[in-house]
This record gives C-alpha cells, sequence and structure tokens, in this order.
C-alpha cells in the first residue's frame, strides 16, 4: 500500500465518495478510533429502528450495498462498515486484524461506538464469513444473521473460481478484477459505477490481507443462538449452491436456506435487494439501540 500512487488512491476515493451519494437520504457518516484504526461507518434509516450491521464482500466496498439500503432503510437502521485495510473510507491503525478473535473485537469495539447491544449482521461472500465468526464468538451481540453466499461457512469454494482468482490475487489490477467479475457472472449487466469502483479500489489498494478462513466444525454451530438466514445465488461460480444448501441446513435449526436461482455470487447484493430485504424482516432483527 505504501507504494500506491497517490493519484491512484486519490481516483478511487472520489469514485467511492460518488457511490456513496447513491445510498438512501439522509444518510450519515461516523468515523470510530481503535488500536485497529479508525473505521468508517455509513448510517441511515431512522435511529429507532431495528439495527443490522452490513459487511461487504471482500474488495466490493459498502457502494455494493446501495440498492439493499434504499428497500431496507425504511424501517432499519443500516451501519455499513468499511473493514480497516480494505478499499474504502477506513484506516489501519497499530494492530493488525489477522486473527478471527482479531475481528470479533474490533466489531465488538464498533458496535460498543455505535451505542449498539445487539445487532442484525448482513455480510455477503468473506463479509459472511466475518459475520458468522462474530456470531459464534460473540453471541449475545446478535439478534439475527443474514448469511449472502457466504465463503468458507459451510462449503469450499469450488476448484475452478479459485483457478481462476488465482491471477487476480498474484497480480491485482483493476482490469482482471473486472475481468473476474463478469466472468462470474456470466456476463449479466451490473452497476457500471460500482463495478469502476471495484477496479479502482484493486488498483488503489491491491492484494489487501484478509484473516485466513477456516469452514467452523459443525459443533461450532451450537453457539448459535440467533434466527439465521442463508441465502444462495443459484447460479454461483464460487460456491456449489445445491451442495452448500444441505451442508447449511444440517448445521442448526436455527438456519434457514433460501436460493434465488437466476443470482450469481457478486450480483447477488445488487440483483435481489428486495428478496434479501423481505428474507431480513422475516428472520428478524431483534431490539433497538441500547
Amino acid at each position: 500500500m505504501a507504494d500506491t500512487p497517490v493519484r491512484d488512491r486519490a481516483a478511487f476515493l472520489q469514485a467511492y465518495d460518488e457511490a456513496m451519494r447513491r445510498w438512501a437520504p439522509g444518510t450519515e457518516t461516523l468515523d470510530l478510533d481503535s488500536d485497529f484504526g479508525r473505521t468508517r461507518v455509513y448510517l441511515s434509516g431512522p435511529p429507532s429502528a431495528p439495527p443490522v450491521l452490513l459487511l461487504a464482500a471482500y474488495g466490493a466496498t459498502s457502494a455494493e450495498w446501495s440498492p439493499l439500503a434504499l428497500d431496507l432503510a425504511v424501517d432499519h437502521r443500516l451501519h455499513a462498515v468499511d473493514i480497516p485495510g480494505d478499499p474504502g473510507r477506513s484506516v489501519p491503525g497499530d494492530a493488525a486484524l489477522a486473527t478471527p478473535a482479531d475481528l470479533r473485537r474490533w466489531l465488538v469495539g464498533v458496535l460498543d461506538g455505535l451505542g449498539l447491544a445487539r445487532v442484525h449482521p448482513i455480510g455477503h461472500s468473506y463479509g459472511a464469513w466475518i459475520a458468522l465468526n462474530f456470531a459464534l464468538g460473540e453471541p449475545g451481540r446478535v439478534s439475527g444473521l443474514t448469511l449472502l453466499d457466504p465463503t468458507m461457512c459451510f462449503t469450499p469454494m469450488l476448484k475452478g473460481y479459485i483457478f481462476r482468482a488465482t491471477p487476480t490475487l498474484m497480480r491485482p489490477s483493476g482490469a482482471r478484477r473486472t475481468a473476474m467479475i463478469q466472468w462470474e457472472t456470466r456476463g449479466v449487466p451490473l452497476n457500471q459505477q460500482w463495478l469502476e469502483v471495484t477496479a479502482l479500489g484493486t488498483d488503489a489498494f491491491g492484494l489487501t490481507s484478509t484473516v485466513p478462513t477456516r469452514i467452523p466444525a459443525a459443533s461450532a454451530f451450537d453457539a448459535l443462538t440467533a434466527p439465521t438466514a442463508v441465502v444462495l445465488a443459484g447460479r454461483s461460480r464460487v460456491l456449489h449452491a445445491r451442495t452448500t444448501a444441505r451442508r447449511a441446513g444440517t448445521r442448526s435449526a436455527l438456519i434457514t436456506v433460501h436460493t434465488l436461482a437466476d443470482a450469481s455470487h457478486y450480483g447477488l447484493p445488487m440483483t435481489h435487494p428486495h428478496a434479501i430485504a423481505d428474507i431480513v424482516r422475516a428472520t428478524g432483527t431483534g431490539a433497538a439501540p441500547a
């Protein structure tokens, strides 16, 4: 990151800020400081409404939530966080997010800073793994849980996707990331502004570090206490939808599986926001801020 040209970072931030203006009207921003750095949070919806926490996919930025935010902010209080170190407005601190425990401690600090006793996390892809890790490790802070095409939560990623994604991981560039997304979505058009933002984020930030992910053991789900919705993309090239659905369904009686047959992995939050919002409402969001 230290070698990133200033023009690349500036171009990304300009495009990202413009994309975030497409969020629900009245969206506010808040920066929370901790040992892990400064965390940018985007807030929208009635302050007294049930709170949800939005955790985006790797490199997707909070901009991927814009369509869902327009629907869900009508009757929920949304909190979208940029992970320190990832493309976005958060800034890493002295402590690194290196382990699952670090991620849980970071999120506890975020919730405390927001004045939230409990929250309903909604995570996509890697963000879903972060949300599940938090729900299993801090069950008292979670009122509901929604996992969108969750990677490394129930089943491994498909070998074909790993093979296709490797060049982007080894030599990250906006062009390679865009090509990978277009391959995974089978050419179905996505929002061009978001595609530009995620490409610029790859150029500006390069390969950012993630916490090593492992699929939780079946026994780990004994800690799950919140109603959980697993929403799978039927046309995903990242996960095998039917296998993941079967595995998720055996993990806990609290888990309900939904498959959106015509959705792709990367497109899911943007192409099916109303279906996801309805699932979140049916799953429950718990109490308002403490």
